[in-house]
């Protein structure tokens, strides 16, 4: 390390050499001085990056595995120990399928893990742990491509839903064995400030926000944030950021330009630079709007069966028009009977909500033609969901 005239450090190599007379005698010496400290910064820069990084692998809760193009396992963190119970030594090294993948997977992950065509993908399979216990993996796999554009190996990131799985094939009970839920093939990546402000989006964000990547950087996440959950969504943040945590999960709902509604649940990583400060926010959201709609519905048809059981026949019906409502955002209710023999209707019972707010439903029973039924009688007429947006 040297000091200059303005007394500025900067660090340098040396390259000494020794002359000698035409006898072999000494005659001096002289020396090529470099100067290396941007080359020194550059370096030190790297392996903060990598070191931030290695961090983010390693403490990441979701499994990050590495596999070279003979799918031979050349990474392993510490959320694939938790996963599948081998250490890193027991795990690198060994063939995948030899690994962690039960036979009768096999052919499932070949057909998708063809060499000629590998692209950023993902897929929902079972594997297999150390103890033998078989558990349910969504993958998120990305090629990883040398200088010549050559597929030397693959990177993956797995989480383990088995649990998720097991929860909603108990709420059904006795339904048929919980179907998979039905995901979007994009998750939603974005990174963030410390103020919340976007620096990041994939083009998950025209579904998800309705807006393109571009016209969302700058903008507050939190706008984003279904006005029901924003004000949680931001004393989470802020509680995280103050704890300094690292890694976390989070559930809420956002909304559209177009006002649509997707519940999302969240990975999350914090990243801080020297003085402690927030550096930026990553994260991959999952749409799981599907699954807690499902939620929804087995749960309201569980009160309905309990509801059934010391209550009247028009009772459970107009409990079943109360809970059509709630799940369909509704303000109206009703249920009538059809004859179509003798093109008549029936009235039969109105929701709650109807009778207290809407009409007066002093005609249960009686019979009226099809031809007196108002607009809302196309539905039945056509035997298909009907907007009228014109009531003059």
């Amino acid at each position: 390390t040297w000091v200059t005239k303005n007394w500025q450090k900067i660090i340098t190599t040396v390259s000494p050499a020794v002359i000698y007379n035409s006898s072999g005698d000494f005659a001096g010496s002289f020396a090529i001085i470099s100067d290396v400290t941007e080359q020194r910064r550059s370096e030190k820069a790297l392996k903060d990056s990598e070191h931030k990084y290695a961090s983010h692998i390693k403490n990441t809760p979701v499994a990050v595995i590495e596999f070279d193009s003979d799918l031979f396992i050349t990474s392993w963190n510490l959320s694939a120990e938790k996963f599948f119970g081998y250490t890193s030594d027991e795990a690198i090294g060994k063939k995948t399928f030899d690994l962690i993948i039960p036979e009768y997977e096999h052919e499932n992950v070949k057909k998708l893990l063809n060499w000629d065509s590998i692209s950023i993908s993902e897929n929902i399979n079972d594997n297999i742990t150390k103890e033998g216990r078989i558990i349910t993996c969504h993958w998120f796999n990305t090629p990883m491509i040398d200088p010549s554009g050559k597929v030397v190996g693959l990177s993956s990131i797995c989480q383990d839903i088995t649990e998720r799985r097991e929860t909603a094939e108990k709420l059904q009970k006795s339904e048929e064995r919980f179907r998979e839920l039905v995901e979007g093939t994009d998750n939603l990546i974005t990174r963030v400030n410390g103020k919340g402000e976007i620096l990041y989006v994939n083009h998950a964000a025209q579904i998800v926000f309705g807006m393109s990547p571009d016209e969302c950087i700058g903008k507050s996440a939190f706008q984003f944030v279904d006005v029901r959950d924003r004000a949680n969504t931001e004393v989470w943040f802020k509680e995280c950021l103050k704890q300094k945590t690292i890694n976390t999960t989070f559930e809420n709902r956002q909304i559209s330009s177009s006002g649509q509604i997707s519940d999302m649940i969240w990975t999350v990583n914090f990243h801080y630079n020297d003085k402690g400060e927030p550096d930026y926010i990553n994260s991959i959201g999952r749409d799981i709007s599907e699954r807690k709609r499902q939620e929804r519905i087995l749960k309201a048809r569980l009160r309905l069966s309990d509801f059934a059981v010391n209550h009247s026949a028009d009772e459970v019906l107009q409990k079943f028009l109360d809970e059509a409502e709630i799940l369909t955002d509704s303000n109206i209710g009703f249920f009538h009977f059809v004859d179509y023999e003798n093109k008549t209707l029936m009235l039969q019972m109105w929701s709650t909500n109807t009778i207290k707010n809407m009409c007066q439903a002093e005609a249960k029973g009686a019979h009226y033609s099809f031809s007196k039924a108002g607009v809302w009688f196309d539905a039945v007429r056509h035997c298909q969901p009907v907007v009228h947006n014109d009531y003059s």
